[in-house]
């Protein structure tokens, strides 16, 4: 296990440049380790890295530049955050996808004023948000809840990214980033090796975890499997971390701060009639509406018809505050009426609502 990230980004920044000289998939780095080991971080300094490096089907080896003004031959990547626990594209119980640019980048700083970005982002652990995802609601923290249904979104998943790719040279020749839960024991180990089987990345980067690499490269899971130590940023965090964490992120979304403003954050309720919800679960089974409801955290999809949820992406999420006898009262992070009727039902809940 004698590499490092930068060695790896490296590696990574080579083969692109191959890719668009070629016009073919760039690498495909799927990231796997145990709990707190550093993946989000790892995956985090990749994509960071990507979008310093320029390159294009002319260029001969890849080049870098930290200015903050510099936006020339640019490659968006993917990121594919398949952590349903503790993921950062989503709410808690989501996977999804996201792709990344510069537009991506948390730098405070005017836009007059140039950035080393390279430095920056180092410093302040390469700090991105999510722009453009696509989300899949599987609606549990715990895979082996419901382990089938999490492997049906996987496949889903990797399926529109690689129509995504298919449609843009420039995504296809930057590949893709990928991060995986902590979850890496017997049924969790048998998850990732699906999950790997889903996506075949051409690299498998393990952290912190030498049993896990060395089973993954007995078993030859991918054509390159790499392993890194545990990051020195990584934190151990408890149960109730993990918990308090999760809660954090729904009040994020359901109580986000006005835009611009020092007014305090506020969510706003919602009052439909019940004769206009539809409210499922997967298996696709209408469930009826009663206050065992109340709390729940439901995504709300765009379809035709009811039987298109099982492959339906999510608009937006909304928490059941009460069920009356002919209205359900949601809280929603914006105001106005909903695009859509139709909801997922999971197990995440937000007691706080």
């Amino acid at each position: 296990m004698a590499h490092t990230s930068d060695s790896l980004h490296a590696l990574l920044a080579e083969l692109r440049v191959d890719a668009a000289r070629s016009s073919s998939r760039g690498p495909t780095v799927l990231v796997a380790g145990p709990t707190d080991a550093g993946k989000s971080s790892l995956c985090r300094h990749l994509l960071w890295h990507s979008q310093l490096q320029v390159y294009d089907e002319d260029t001969s080896s890849p080049t870098t530049t930290s200015s903050s003004s510099s936006q020339q031959h640019q490659h968006p990547i993917v990121f594919a955050d398949l952590d349903i626990g503790q993921g950062e594209i989503g709410l808690p119980g989501t996977i999804g996808a996201s792709v990344v640019t510069r537009d991506n980048f948390v730098v405070p700083a005017p836009a007059d004023v140039q950035v080393d970005l390279a430095e920056y982002g180092s410093e302040h652990n390469f700090p991105l948000t999510w722009l453009r995802n696509l989300l899949f609601y599987v609606g549990h923290t715990n895979m082996s809840e419901k382990d089938w249904l999490f492997k049906w979104y996987v496949q889903q998943l990797a399926t529109r990214i690689r129509d995504k790719q298919a449609a843009d040279p420039k995504l296809a020749a930057s590949g893709a980033v990928i991060n995986t839960c902590g979850w890496v024991e017997g049924k969790g180990l048998r998850l990732l090796l699906a999950t790997i089987a889903i996506f075949q990345p051409s690299h498998v980067v393990v952290l912190g975890d030498v049993n896990l690499y060395d089973h993954l490269l007995h078993e030859q899971v991918a054509p390159v499997v790499l392993g890194l130590p545990r990051s020195y940023l990584a934190q151990r965090r408890s149960a109730s971390f993990r918990r308090d964490a999760r809660n954090g992120r729904l009040r994020t979304y359901f109580t986000p701060p006005p835009r611009g403003s020092s007014v305090s954050p506020e969510s706003f309720h919602i009052e439909v009639a019940t004769s206009q919800v539809r409210l499922f679960t997967l298996v696709l089974k209408r469930v009826p509406l009663t206050e065992s409801v109340n709390q729940a955290v439901v995504a709300m999809c765009v379809v035709e018809s009811d039987h298109m949820l099982v492959r339906s992406t999510v608009l937006g999420f909304l928490c059941i505050r009460a069920v009356n006898k002919d209205s359900v009262v949601f809280v929603s992070p914006r105001p106005g009426p909903l695009p859509s009727n139709h909801f997922l039902l999971g197990q995440v809940q937000w007691l706080e609502a």
